[in-house]
């Protein structure tokens, strides 16, 4: 509303003014559930740069290829399941040299799932890099048969499975990520 209103839970204030329209919120629950926690450290000349598109790119890409690989090897819903990812919280993590993705269940309590990918191992690594590379489209950044979803459709543009596998295949063999000048 744009007029004052009485406040449904008043607390000093018994009416709301309802003029200044509230943006960006972001309405959510706290609960209990299982985590999963990756710390991903490079070396030079790799660096994962807080807040730099390359490296949310890459990230993001990372954390949805491994749901999609963990939902996959376990049988269970892709939504039962999500990935994030940050800046690990280390002094290599300040100098871009790790940053941590995190699995969790997202069934509140925790289903056990992210118990059962950390018994997978590197296996569960091999097929989300094999999903990066080997797209059924063979599309160029990415599309509903390799990363894309409904769940994370505002997260899209972040998705790019070249740039994801070029750090993943750095993370698990040591190749150091070659990316061509357009992609760059």
């Amino acid at each position: 509303l744009d007029a004052p209103h009485p406040k449904p839970y008043p607390d000093r204030e018994r009416e709301c003014q309802g003029t200044i329209p509230t943006r960006n919120l972001v309405l959510g629950t706290d609960f209990k559930s299982d985590v999963l926690l990756l710390r991903l450290r490079v070396d030079d000349p790799v660096r994962l740069m807080p807040g730099r598109l390359a490296t949310d790119v890459a990230l993001r890409t990372i954390a949805e290829a491994l749901t999609i690989a963990a939902t996959q090897k376990l049988g269970v819903e892709a939504t039962e399941l999500q990935a994030e990812y940050r800046q690990a919280l280390t002094q290599l993590g300040h100098r871009g040299l790790e940053s941590e993705i995190y699995l969790y269940d997202t069934l509140a309590g925790g289903a056990g799932f992210t118990r059962r990918v950390f018994d997978f191992r590197e296996e569960v690594f091999r097929t989300a890099l094999d999903r990066l590379e080997h797209c059924p489209a063979d599309c160029d950044e990415s599309c509903y048969q390799c990363l894309r979803s409904f769940r994370n459709r505002f997260e899209h543009g972040y998705l790019d499975r070249k740039v994801g596998a070029s750090l993943l295949r750095y993370l698990l063999d040591d190749d150091v990520p070659v990316l061509d000048q357009a992609r760059l």
